[in-house]
């Protein structure tokens, strides 16, 4: 029951942040409301990564880059998660896909999901929903997830004919 409370407020924070990265405004960077940069991390096309918030109950750490919304950090600690403003990325141990909600300008909010093989719900389906990019990463050979992967893509192809 509380791993489905959480990732309902999950979903809902997600969909709140993307409506607040919609909604931004150039005067929103320059009122002292949210912490906004412009750089990109050394070396590549990706912004730096100014905060982020990992949630282990959830399986589930988001990066933010472009700017940090001012809400960011409550909305982490509301899902137990740990808040955390610097450059430091997400681990990638474990990691089953990321969820990118790409920036739409240079300043602008942009926040990427990392999702481990304990995420809770359907995390591809919810970013596809949400119109973000899902990219799937390998699970590594003899984790839990590599090997549910095979049997869960089987699945749907034995019911068909």
């Amino acid at each position: 029951m509380r791993t489905t409370q959480l990732s309902i407020f999950s979903a809902a924070a997600i969909a709140t942040f993307g409506l607040l990265a919609l909604g931004s405004s150039k005067s929103d960077k320059t009122s002292g409301s949210a912490e906004a940069a412009g750089s990109s991390a050394p070396g590549g096309d990706k912004p730096a990564v100014l905060a982020t918030c990992n949630i282990k109950a959830l399986g589930k750490c988001s990066e933010n880059y472009g700017m940090v919304p001012t809400m960011a950090a409550d909305m982490c600690k509301n899902d137990e998660g740990v808040f955390s403003k610097g450059s430091t990325p997400c681990p990638s141990e474990g990691l089953v896909g990321t969820c990118e909600f790409k920036a739409k300008a240079a300043g602008e909010p942009g926040e990427t999901a990392f999702y481990y093989g304990n995420a809770v719900g359907d995390p591809k389906g919810s970013c596809e929903a949400l119109g973000a990019i899902w990219t799937s990463k390998a699970a590594p050979a003899g984790s839990a997830a590599a090997s549910a992967a095979p049997a869960a893509s089987a699945a749907p192809k034995a019911g068909k004919k």
